[in-house]
Formats: C-alpha cells, structure tokens, sequence
C-alpha cells in the first residue's frame, strides 16, 4: 500500500501465475514526495488611492486552497505617501505564500471635488483640511440684508484706498463661518437674505468672506474645469459675508480685471440684491 500522508518510498508487487504454475513478479516504486505548493493568493480590487483625511477600507484577499488569508501593515490616512499591506496565507503542509497591495494617499488639491463641493483653499498648515465652493450659485439673487451694524461682524475698511485687498478679522480666509453665523445670530436673521441663501444649502455652508472670494477668484478657472461645476456669472456680483459699516457690504465680481491679481471687489448698498455662491469648511 502507499499511505499517501506520509513521506517515503512505497514498492507494489504484481504477481502472476500461469497454467503450468509458473510464478512471475514485478515492482513499482512509489514515492511520496513533500508538498511544496504555496497557496495562490488572490487580492481583491479596492479603491487603493483617495486623498489625505478620507479613509479607507481594507477590500481583502483569497486563497484559492480556503486557506486563512491574515493581512499585515497599516495605512495613515493623514499622511502623503504609498502604503504596503501584505497578505499571508499558510496550508496544511506549511507552505507560506504573501502577495501585497499598494495604496496610495494623495495630497488634497484645488480643483478636487469633496465634501459636496469643489476644494479651492487647502489650508497650509495642515492639509487634511480647506475650503470648498458649491457648485452652482443660489437660483435667485439677493439682497445681503437691512441697515444694521451687526456687533459680532467686524466692520472692514477699505485697504490703501481698496488697491490692496481688505484686511484684518472678518476679512480673512476662514472669516467667513465666523461672519455668516454672527449675522445670523443677530436681532433680525429674517432681513439677512444672503446669508441665509447660503446657509440653506445646510449648516455646514456659509457666505464666504471677501477674501475668499478673492481665493476663488484666484482658482477660477481650475474650478471651471470641473465637469460638475456651473461657471460664474461674467459680470454679476457676488456677495461677500464682510461688512463695510451699517448701511454696506463687501462685494466681488469674477468678470473684472481691475486689480493686479485679477477681479474686482468694492462694497455696495445692502439692500442691492446680487448673486450668491456658498461655500464651507473640510
């Protein structure tokens, strides 16, 4: 017999006997070898490449004998850079074999679509985070609201003669949660039309400041080449949620080329109904 579980070498006999009684034999040898087959690993597809601060999920891996499949490696999603996971299986013999996966964690750019929007500021400091605009502007147009000097929203004067852009809080890249809320919050949000068209997009979305305005404006045309995204109005305005004083607020138009780095942004009677464009954090 050959036991077919134990390593060796096996002989089978044949024998035969003719009429007259004469006896003849023969032999096979049989050799129980080891097993050195691996298994056959079979990682599955993924979506192996997204940006810094999404996450991921781990697709997996088979192996073709049943074999369990342990996965090794880690991935840091707040880190740029291509992440090795590497996939093990072992069978009844003890043959190993691994195969491995490559996932990659880009940069958050401009341009890129998150967060329901498109990106158009990514915060230097630390790049998991930034701005996105909506998509499209507000279907209608509005006025930013009545005469009222809102105490929570700094007033912001104009810059060299408006030659340079505004300074100070309540212009400000990332000013522009700050503005919205505070008019919001004040006495008569009802009469605030602008920044409640950009806040009905959800309470995650404000009416950005004039500044980042001005940083879309810089991105225009990157964020134009988004299929998705509905291109700005030539030569309409857009409200800014920046207050000038109690009767004017901070207004950007992304048609004009009146200043070195391109559009123009000035400041207009509240009650003057123009476009809105909402934007929010990530």
């Amino acid at each position: 017999t050959v036991d077919t579980n134990t390593l060796g070498t096996y002989t089978i006999t044949y024998t035969a006997t003719d009429a007259a009684g004469n006896t003849g034999t023969a032999t096979r040898t049989v050799t129980v070898n080891p097993d050195t087959t691996a298994p056959v690993i079979t990682v599955i597809s993924g979506a192996d490449m997204f940006e810094m601060g999404g996450s991921w999920t781990d697709a997996g891996a088979t192996a073709d004998g049943g074999e369990t499949v342990t996965a090794s490696g880690t991935v840091d999603t707040s880190t740029v850079g291509t992440y090795t996971i590497t996939y093990s299986a072992t069978d009844a013999s003890g043959n190993v074999r691994t195969a491995t996966r490559a996932v990659t964690v880009v940069a958050v750019a401009v341009g890129r679509l998150r967060a329901g929007g498109i990106v158009f500021w990514v915060d230097p400091d630390d790049n998991t985070h930034g701005l996105v605009c909506a998509l499209g502007d507000q279907p209608l147009n509005a006025p930013w609201g009545v005469y009222h000097d809102y105490s929570s929203v700094p007033n912001v004067s104009l810059n060299a003669g408006n030659t340079q852009p505004p300074v100070g809080p309540g212009a400000r890249i990332g000013d522009g949660e700050s503005n919205t809320n505070g008019i919001l919050s004040a006495g008569n949000p009802v009469g605030a039309l602008a920044a409640l068209a950009a806040r009905s997009y959800g309470a995650e979305w404000f009416l950005p400041s004039i500044n980042e305005l001005n940083e879309i404006y810089i991105n225009k045309e990157t964020l134009e080449d988004a299929p998705e995204f509905t291109h700005f109005a030539a030569m309409d305005y857009y409200w800014s949620s920046t207050e000038l004083s109690t009767s004017y607020a901070w207004y950007f138009n992304f048609g004009y080329h009146a200043f070195p780095n391109g559009g123009l942004r000035n400041y207009a009677d509240k009650f003057a109904s123009f476009r809105v464009r909402a934007v929010r954090a990530f």
